[in-house]
């Protein structure tokens, strides 16, 4: 949060900037939750140690609100599916056209794969978005935070190594809506599974609740 503080801000010379409007949580607040269908892990401990972030909320007073992460889990995809990628290679156009024998590998196949998409796919890839974000809003008329894993699991530096982008794209499966959505996030530590590893719970809130998140966060990681 000391961080945000300094980093946040409108900046004029940044089209894309928007000064800062802090919302907050009520005190009575709705956390939506996954469905155990939903609930996908790569490990046995996952759901006992979601249940267990679920009671840490309802114990700060929250009242937890079941959703249909469908179209939370389809815009999700879009991340390495869709035609935004396109927008990576809009900042380095040049230094890819130049220098890319220099990039990370597994950057490169990525950026240099906007190559194939065209100005329509991008208006498509926006429609199919905008419908998205509209599926989302009866969840998000019921909730006023998400509580999701973090990830899904621990995938090995040679899993990694064998699939660098289903590996990655994999750990964005609960998280990689939130910009595409506009929201913010925090993660917090929530246990340790059995082989000792840490197990992590992310909230997620509308735009500008960074400082209400991370206060909620605060009262999650002190809950015993």
């Amino acid at each position: 949060m000391a961080a945000l503080a300094v980093a946040q801000g409108f900046d004029a010379a940044d089209p894309y900037s928007r000064a800062p409007q802090a919302q907050t949580l009520p005190s009575a607040f709705r956390f939506g939750v996954l469905s155990r269908k939903d609930q996908v892990f790569d490990h046995d401990d996952g759901p006992a140690l979601y249940a267990a972030a679920i009671a840490r909320l309802v114990a700060l007073g929250g009242t937890p609100v079941e959703i249909d992460y469908a179209p939370f889990n389809a815009i999700a995809l879009l991340l390495y599916q869709g035609p935004w990628v396109a927008e990576r290679l809009a900042a380095i156009r040049d230094f890819a056209a130049h220098h890319a024998d220099a990039m990370d590998p597994t950057v490169r196949t990525i950026i240099l794969g906007a190559a194939k998409y065209s100005a329509v796919d991008a208006f498509e890839g926006q429609y199919r978005l905008q419908a998205l974000k509209q599926q989302t809003n009866a969840a998000w008329a019921a909730m006023d935070v998400l509580l999701v894993p973090t990830t899904p699991g621990h995938p090995t530096v040679a899993q990694v190594a064998a699939d660098p982008i289903g590996a990655n794209a994999r750990n964005g499966l609960y998280t990689n809506f939130v910009n595409f959505l506009d929201c913010c996030a925090i993660a917090v530590p929530a246990g340790f599974k059995d082989d000792a590893l840490p197990f992590g719970a992310t909230l997620i809130a509308p735009a500008f609740h960074d400082a209400a998140l991370g206060n909620l966060a605060g009262q999650f990681a002190t809950e015993t």
